[in-house]
């Protein structure tokens, strides 16, 4: 210990201890610095590709397909075949099947209609269902969209009351 104490007293060797540690702690901020500057950069582009899908979802249509059914009169109901929209973007050019077939070949759907080819976003719009005795209810639903996500909408599902 005495020798080391001896050394730094030496005319110099202090000052070359000095510079040494000072120029350790400039590598050791350096390699901070860049470090650091790859975890901002790394920040960057996760937020960078959160915005994006934020600016997606926006541009989205969400389609899903329910049945629903109001009473009407003594022992009779009125059914419906409800396409929702819950996303924020308008569904365009809307294809919908039915067991397989076409939504206005469908048997249920009565064909006084006009075809649903666009849903607004957050909005729905209906099919009236023929409620005769013998007419069997759809069971699957398959639909197909575009929006201005770019990507084209898909939706399939079974069919409950």
């Amino acid at each position: 210990m005495t020798d080391l104490l001896d050394w730094f007293s030496e005319a110099g060797h202090a000052a070359f201890a000095a510079f040494a540690m000072a120029l350790g702690s400039l590598v050791v901020a350096m390699v901070a610095l860049v470090k650091s500057s790859r975890t901002q950069k790394r920040l960057l582009t996760i937020e960078e590709q959160r915005e994006r899908d934020r600016l997606a979802e926006t541009k989205k249509a969400r389609l899903t397909a329910r049945i629903t059914e109001q009473p009407s009169g003594p022992g009779g109901w009125n059914g419906y075949l409800q396409i929702i929209n819950e996303g924020k973007g308008e569904a365009r050019e809307i294809q919908i099947s039915l067991d397989g077939v076409p939504a206005m070949e469908h048997r249920s759907i009565l064909k006084q209609q006009s075809p649903i080819r666009q849903v607004g976003p957050q909005s729905a719009a209906r099919y009236v269902l023929d409620s005769a005795i013998g007419v069997p209810l759809p069971r699957e639903v398959e639909m197909r969209w575009t929006d201005d996500s770019g990507e084209q909408g898909r939706y399939r599902t079974t069919l409950t009351r």
